[in-house]
């Protein structure tokens, strides 16, 4: 399944070293990011206060990395309430958004990949690896470059 991928991936692999190189001459505040933001991880009360749980991948980074998992139809609306919340509008770089989404998407691969590979002591592990790889990662390929593009319009026009 990941072999007919080769050139793809190694394709994937340099877009992310070229925009890694591209961001990284980009200066920007860090922030306190909860590092894995998605829903999840949030409480919603009856009140409607948000309160976030499992703050083991808490940083000080750029706030890209948790925008990330808002990035679709409604990034727009995501951002104005993140900007709203801070009180200011925030730097951000479409190259880094890609660079991450990238980065994410090879990581899962190389974990999955591993854990098949390498550490996995049952059949119905290496079976759900499998599915994770073909259903949460090459499915979502073609997306990466659309999004990063979506991402920079929305940002010119703020």
């Amino acid at each position: 399944m990941v072999m007919p991928k080769k050139a793809q991936v190694l394709s994937m692999l340099n877009r992310m070293h070229q925009l890694r190189e591209t961001a990284s001459f980009e200066v920007s505040d860090s922030v306190l990011c909860h590092g894995d933001v998605w829903g999840g991880n949030l409480i919603l009360t009856p009140e409607e206060e948000v309160y976030f749980v499992d703050w083991e991948s808490c940083c000080l980074a750029r706030p890209e990395i948790d925008l990330l998992n808002y990035i679709g139809d409604d990034f727009p609306d995501f951002l104005a309430a993140y900007e709203d919340a801070r009180d200011r509008q925030v730097c951000l770089s479409a190259d880094i958004f890609g660079f991450l989404q990238y980065r994410r998407h090879l990581s899962n691969l190389t974990a999955w990949m591993v854990n098949i590979l390498y550490d996995n002591r049952s059949e119905e592990q290496s079976a759900h690896d499998l599915y994770l790889i073909r259903e949460h990662c090459m499915d979502r390929w073609e997306s990466i470059e659309p999004q990063i593009t979506e991402v920079r319009t929305t940002l010119q026009r703020r």
